[in-house]
């Protein structure tokens, strides 16, 4: 099957009507919505653990034109800031967002009651000014002091947002590339030219014997062929299907068919996409903290019929996160 890879690029426009379009995949900055009548409330994406608000790590335009509820189609990537909220448990630092709109209408981006921070609904609202809005007390503290709303609230000079940034991850647009074919090593070349196409005779597999987790060293073989991906977007249309998209970095730590959780329609959920390390090396990271944030491969698996749930409910999908396995770290 086709794989499509993500990479980043620098936004080649500062205009806001491109930084603004939710059909723009990105990662960091806030979240661009593709439907002002669903947009998460400050509970939706709160961290399940230290109960703070998640950023941005990324979202995804992938619509499916074949169904007239996805014509336009989004998933939104959160997480925990705090490494030690994985720790204690990935599936509470971590909430992907299914957002859908159909094509009756054009896209419509409403954003005068949207948190000045995150971009979610803001249910507070500036005692002062009246007409700036946050998710959360945390937000809002955010944006009075780092942003110096203080300073500057009722004013016509705003906020200074470049400071306010510092609460986001910095932004990039993915752009997508279909996966590029391997390439032989040279002496495999030569070998299968002189005992045809699919051999590798038994006398040469001795030299390729791999010691410790060999299914790190397919990984690492698979992710050479572009090592800049960031993303792999695999949708399948099942998870049985016996040549698996998959890239798992572990042989350890592996989501079973029988374990993918069916969405609340009562459909079952599919591979869409995974979330590669590299991207980590784009978040400026500090990682002299004993607790930053990592991972192996985030798997994001979703609702296989695009279902629309009732009263325009946000439709939250499947993360899964797996580690890099101790035999790799230690380098058995």
């Amino acid at each position: 099957m086709k794989i499509w890879l993500g990479f980043l690029e620098k936004f080649y426009s500062e205009d806001d009507s491109y930084l603004c379009d939710p059909t723009v995949s990105k990662i960091g900055g806030r979240p661009i919505w593709i439907n002002s009548k669903v947009i998460p409330k400050s509970q939706d994406l709160q961290c399940g653990i230290c109960k703070k608000m998640m950023r941005l790590l990324l979202q995804l335009y992938c619509p499916e034109i074949e169904s007239p509820f996805s014509y336009h189609r989004v998933i939104y990537v959160f997480v925990c800031e705090d490494g030690s909220c994985q720790r204690s448990g990935f599936s509470k630092s971590f909430k992907v967002i299914r957002v859908q709109k159909d094509n009756s209408k054009d896209i419509d981006i409403e954003t005068s009651h949207l948190c000045v921070v995150c971009n979610i609904l803001g249910t507070y609202i500036c005692s002062k000014c009246k007409t700036t809005r946050y998710c959360s007390k945390q937000h809002q503290k955010i944006h009075w002091e780092l942003a110096l709303h203080k300073n500057y609230c009722g004013t016509s000079e705003g906020s200074k947002w470049p400071v306010l940034k510092k609460a986001w991850w910095n932004e990039m647009e993915i752009i997508c590339e279909v996966e590029p074919e391997e390439t032989l090593p040279i002496g495999n070349e030569l070998i299968q030219h002189k005992y045809g196409p699919n051999a590798i005779p038994d006398k040469f597999e001795k030299f390729s014997e791999i010691k410790g987790d060999k299914t790190f060293f397919q990984f690492q073989k698979r992710l050479g062929r572009a090592p800049t991906q960031i993303l792999r977007y695999i949708r399948a249309e099942s998870n049985d299907t016996e040549d698996s998209p998959i890239l798992w970095i572990s042989s350890e730590g592996q989501l079973n068919n029988s374990e993918i959780a069916k969405c609340p329609c009562g459909e079952k959920r599919t591979i869409e996409f995974q979330i590669m390390p590299t991207l980590l090396s784009f978040l400026n990271i500090d990682y002299s903290e004993k607790y930053s944030l990592d991972w192996g491969v985030l798997n994001v698996y979703t609702c296989e019929k695009n279902c629309m749930l009732a009263n325009n409910n946000v439709c939250q999908e499947l993360l899964w996160r797996q580690e890099i396995s101790n035999e790799i770290i230690s380098g058995v």
